[in-house]
């Protein structure tokens, strides 16, 4: 493991100067080493948290998902890797009743967006997204993205996740496999070349790992490795 930090690693990444005030609002716990916060943006009042370290979360929401609509506040979701080391991860892994509701700081920044820079969303022809366990968070959001604004949808979309095999067995508990698969199957449906394969890493080839209950018609794959 790198002893570099995480504003070493990130120094020459963009920030924005403001803080922005939002509130811990939700947390579902996806598995043993993965929550799901919601951060909804209510209107400023008294911060009740403020974690004075870069924690270098991604979101995995959309702008959208930032936006008020019909009178509800808008959030931002990140997946927090339980990382005791970690001070701002460690925090938001406390106890939910000592953390739920807390109104908290953040500060947006980074270079990994869709549509890329000086790049026409209309031109791209082939996506193929590529991801490896928590590094699927920035594809979440764009994937979701795309789904929400389909006159972005290229021709050929492809989505290759690989992940460790979940010690319970139940593939469900990875990280977004069954909502990447929901848009695959249901909202991307229209889309004639699109193709979604899991990859698992498991401790040994004589194991035959367990399946997912998708339905039959599903265009998604799995595949198994050491």
């Amino acid at each position: 493991m790198s002893s570099t930090s995480h504003q070493e690693r990130t120094a020459a990444e963009q920030r924005e100067a403001n803080l922005h005030q939002v509130k811990l609002s939700q947390i579902n716990q996806v598995n043993d080493t993965i929550r799901l916060l919601r951060l909804s943006i209510p209107p400023a009042k008294q911060v009740e948290a403020c974690i004075r370290q870069a924690g270098g979360f991604t979101i995995t929401s959309t702008p959208l998902d930032a936006t008020y609509r019909s009178h509800e506040p808008g959030y931002l979701e990140l997946a927090i890797q339980k990382s005791p080391n970690n001070p701002p991860a460690a925090w938001l892994w406390r106890p939910e009743k000592e953390i739920l509701g807390s109104d908290i700081l953040i500060r947006v920044g980074g270079s990994f967006v869709w549509p890329p820079p000086r790049v026409d969303p209309a031109s791209i022809k082939r996506l193929v997204f590529v991801a490896g366990g928590v590094g699927v968070n920035p594809l979440m959001s764009i994937l979701s993205h795309l789904h929400k604004t389909t006159n972005q949808l290229p021709e050929h979309l492809e989505f290759l996740y690989t992940t460790h095999l979940p010690p319970s067995g139940n593939l469900h508990t990875i990280l977004f496999v069954d909502r990447i698969h929901k848009l695959f199957q249901q909202n991307l449906n229209h889309h004639n070349h699109k193709k979604f394969k899991l990859f698992l890493t498991q401790a040994s080839r004589d194991e035959e790992p367990p399946s997912l209950s998708w339905p039959a018609s599903t265009e998604g794959s799995r595949q198994t490795f050491r």
